[in-house]
């Protein structure tokens, strides 16, 4: 990899769940070691050990920038503040509750070296709520092997881990902070570049296995503010029908791949064959 990269992440408590084994993973992933990448942590105000053992790692790490927050901004305000101190070329929003193999960036930045008019290019990804995390690796070889393309475009690609060139991130205004603490302003983004003329991609060469939401569930009002965002976003978007449209086809989407994984695990024969794998491992 010969392009430099920001990489931004909040964090908000769930230390051990899930920035501990990220920035494992985070430093592995890269053959240079952090000698690659700039990495700044956004602190939401955690209680849990994670500013005490942040203020240790940044001490540790010669690539490392941390801002900490009293209060939980949110995702977009994070992004944002991140952003805003980067100082390299292209930046990455990754989640904290995501593993990285090694290599998962040259995947991405082909396909920014290959669309000139790239403008959010993400990761794909493996959830948990269809693989166990132990699976990972062989189902991500799977993938791998039997994919059809290199990357294809997408309206909205996968922010556990999208990269994007921080020039035109700037130019697009950002994260819009109306949608704090979070929901939606993925959406809203990944529309703005299309709007601004860009186009969005997802990799097929590279995959990274997605944790799940482990800081958003922990917020006690998840339905209130995703009402709110909702309401918002609808708003902002009432003269395009098409958008509207196309958030509620990936939601339906959405709870129909969640349907067909429950039945996935509860179907024996699935059992059987990952019991299978998991004495072959």
């Amino acid at each position: 990899m010969n392009k430099k990269l920001s990489i931004i992440t909040l964090t908000y408590n769930k230390l051990e769940e899930a920035t501990k084994p990220f920035l494992k993973s985070l430093y592995e992933s890269f053959s240079g070691g952090g000698q690659m990448f700039e990495l700044i942590i956004i602190d939401n105000g955690s209680t849990d050990g994670t500013a005490e053992f942040l203020k240790i790692f940044e001490t540790q790490k010669d690539n490392v920038k941390v801002i900490y927050n009293t209060e939980n901004l949110g995702y977009s305000k994070g992004c944002n503040q991140g952003a805003e101190i980067a100082q390299n070329e292209y930046i990455a929003f990754l989640n904290n509750d995501i593993l990285l193999p090694k290599g998962w960036v040259d995947g991405i930045f082909e396909v920014f070296e290959k669309e000139a008019d790239s403008g959010l290019v993400s990761a794909s990804q493996i959830e948990n709520f269809e693989y166990k995390e132990w699976m990972y690796p062989k189902v991500m070889k799977r993938m791998l092997k039997k994919r059809s393309c290199d990357y294809k475009i997408s309206i909205k690609p996968h922010f556990s881990c999208v990269i994007t060139k921080k020039n035109i991130f700037k130019k697009i205004g950002g994260f819009d902070e109306n949608f704090t603490p979070a929901y939606f302003e993925d959406d809203d983004l990944s529309w703005r570049y299309i709007f601004a003329g860009y186009k969005n991609f997802i990799s097929h060469k590279s995959y990274i296995y997605h944790k799940g939401s482990l800081t958003g569930k922990s917020l006690t009002n998840l339905n209130e503010i995703f009402e709110r965002n909702r309401e918002y976003f609808f708003q902002k978007y009432s003269d395009k029908y098409y958008v509207i449209a196309d958030w509620y086809l990936g939601s339906e989407l959405i709870r129909t791949k969640l349907k067909l994984a429950k039945y996935k695990n509860m179907n024996v024969f699935n059992k059987l064959k990952n019991l299978f794998l998991f004495f072959k491992r």
